[in-house]
């Protein structure tokens, strides 16, 4: 963090008096690198996931605004016509006031509504209050049914000494991993004990 002053000179009075910047401190910052992309998961017939972690380098800036976009062609030249995009505010990054622990965050976000089928491209861009920073790698995939992902939070119940109640909760999109149901609804589940 640097503060400035300038005083002004001649050579008949010497130096005035300084002036202080307005901010009269600041850090040297710049744009933010890439997002890190930890992977792209097709979720099902209509339905992509891109999952990333903060920028290794944010600028010296916490990165609070993240842009994915998402196409069918790998240049993005048609962006307008069949892709999309989606702004995600990360404003909780400013509070975490040690750089080491802001790149531990991470992300995801559903693309929904694409065409079973077609290769869409996806790429993702952080933006701190320097400005958007380069996009990172391009990632693409193809929308297609899948098998539906692993229950969550399972957790077992004693009822007597002869019986066990399972919980689960159904698959679902939102977390940073592969799941949901893959494009189909759930017939049925299959439960092992030994």
């Amino acid at each position: 963090m640097y503060g400035v002053r300038v005083a002004a000179y001649n050579s008949l009075n010497g130096y005035s008096a300084p002036a202080w910047s307005v901010p009269r401190f600041e850090t040297p910052r710049t744009e933010p690198g890439v997002p890190r992309i930890s992977v792209l998961y097709v979720l099902s017939g209509e339905a992509l996931k891109i999952a990333w972690k903060y920028p290794s380098d944010d600028g010296g800036s916490a990165v609070t605004l993240y842009s994915v976009e998402w196409s069918l062609s790998e240049s993005f030249t048609d962006f307008n016509n069949s892709g999309g995009s989606a702004e995600l505010s990360d404003a909780g990054a400013a509070s975490v006031s040690n750089a080491v622990a802001r790149r531990l965050r991470q992300f995801y976000f559903n693309i929904d509504g694409l065409v079973s089928g077609l290769r869409y491209y996806v790429r993702v861009q952080a933006r701190n209050d320097r400005g958007w920073g380069n996009f990172a790698p391009i990632h693409s995939g193809v929308p297609t049914l899948r098998a539906p992902g692993a229950p969550y939070s399972i957790a077992l119940q004693v009822l007597s000494e002869a019986e066990i109640r399972v919980i689960w909760t159904e698959p679902t999109p939102s977390t940073l991993v592969y799941g949901g149901n893959g494009g189909m609804s759930v017939e049925q589940y299959l439960i092992e004990w030994d």
